[in-house]
Parts: C-alpha cells; sequence; structure tokens
C-alpha cells in the first residue's frame, strides 16, 4: 500500500455501508462500483482488510459449497465465513506475541487484523485437521514459505497438506500476489474472474478465485 493510499480520505459513506455496526457486512459489487478503487483500497488498509465481501461472491460460495460441510481459514475479520454461516477460524498472528510479528506491522505503519469473538483461533492446517470439512474457503491466504519459489511466510498455511485432508479448496485473491502458490503448479485447478471481485489491491483487473478439487485429481 503506497503512502498516497494510506493517506487517502475514506468517505464516511463507505464506512457507513460497509461497517454499519463495526462489523464488515457484504453488500452488492453495484454498491462498491460507486466508489474509486483508491478509496476501496484506502478503507481496506484502514481496517486491515484484505478481501471486500460483495454479495454475490457469497452467493457464489454458497454455490460451490452446497450442502457440504464447510470452513473459513485465515478469517481475519470473518465476513466472508459469518456470511455464509460456516466456523470461521484464524491464527489470530496478527495480534500474537511471535517474535517479530506485531513490529513488522506496526514499524511499517500497517494496520494489524482486530479479531472480532466469533473467530476461532486456529491455525488453518489444525483447523482442518480437527473440523475435518468437505470445503475449505480462505481470502488472501499466505502460504507456508515455499523454497521452489522463495515465496510464502514461516507461519503461512501449509496449503499442500490441505490437498490431503478436504475435498475442495476455494483461494479468494488476486494474481499479482498468490499466482506463484505451490497449489497452482501441483494440482488442477478452476479459474474463475468476475466483476464482483473486489479486494484490497489496486489491480481489480487481477483479483480471482482458484478452486482445487482434489478428489477429482485423484492426488
Amino acid at each position: 500500500m503506497n503512502g498516497t493510499l494510506i493517506n487517502s480520505t475514506v468517505p464516511a459513506e463507505l464506512e457507513a455501508l460497509l461497517m454499519p455496526v463495526g462489523k464488515l457486512i457484504p453488500v452488492p459489487a453495484a454498491d462498491l462500483a460507486r466508489f474509486s478503487q483508491e478509496q476501496l483500497s484506502a478503507f481496506c488498509h484502514k481496517h486491515a482488510v484484505y478481501q471486500l465481501p460483495t454479495t454475490e461472491l457469497i452467493r457464489f460460495l454458497e454455490d460451490e459449497i452446497g450442502d457440504r460441510t464447510a470452513i473459513e481459514i485465515g478469517a481475519g475479520n470473518g465476513a466472508v465465513g459469518r456470511a455464509l454461516g460456516i466456523p470461521v477460524t484464524d491464527s489470530c498472528l496478527q495480534q500474537s506475541n511471535l517474535p517479530g510479528v506485531r513490529e513488522l506491522y506496526d514499524l511499517n505503519g500497517i494496520p494489524r487484523v482486530q479479531y472480532p469473538d466469533d473467530v476461532l483461533k486456529i491455525t488453518g492446517n489444525h483447523a482442518v485437521m480437527q473440523m475435518k470439512p468437505q470445503v475449505v474457503v480462505g481470502c488472501w491466504i499466505t502460504e507456508r514459505f515455499n523454497t521452489e519459489t522463495g515465496k510464502g511466510n514461516v507461519y503461512g498455511v501449509d496449503e499442500l497438506q490441505l490437498a490431503r485432508h478436504t475435498q475442495t479448496y476455494i483461494h479468494v485473491g488476486n494474481e499479482l500476489t498468490h499466482g506463484d502458490k505451490g497449489l497452482l503448479k501441483k494440482y488442477y485447478y478452476e479459474e474463475v474472474k468476475a466483476g464482483w471481485l473486489y479486494s484490497r489491491s489496486m489491480q481489480k483487473e487481477h483479483n480471482v478465485i482458484y478452486i482445487f478439487n482434489f478428489l477429482r485429481d485423484g492426488k
């Protein structure tokens, strides 16, 4: 997030639209289209939001999940999973006391996620192992450090492990940030792009959903 956006003013109308009672809620994509991407990205920076949950995104995910069991990992503010009516989980890393984590965000002037009470504090991999969902939903998930790509985070999700313990993994993100995921090189996936995908990225055209159906791969 560059300095221009950090200093951008977030319209009061946008705040009232997305957080009318203090928690992020889904809104129609047409409502977000009334604002510039700079304003949307500034809102995301201010509130440590990565994915804006449009009602269209929620409907899409509902259709993909169907009658299967599901959880959200790396849920952050929990808006997506809450709207879907599924358990919302997060390691709550940004509020942890792990060495260097808070300092990294604070020294760079990056607001940290404030996790609502309904977000279950558990890592993504442990959540999947314990809850055994058929579908895992994740938005802007940082993968476990990948030695092949040199990207990821030591505290990130081992997404390759997910392939062994769930039927379907739906990742919502942005190609410029998530296009080098190890899963994309190992497993078949469907790619979905749509005008109703909004995120903190200034490059809206690169917002994308990756859908991995591991059972179909036979791996």
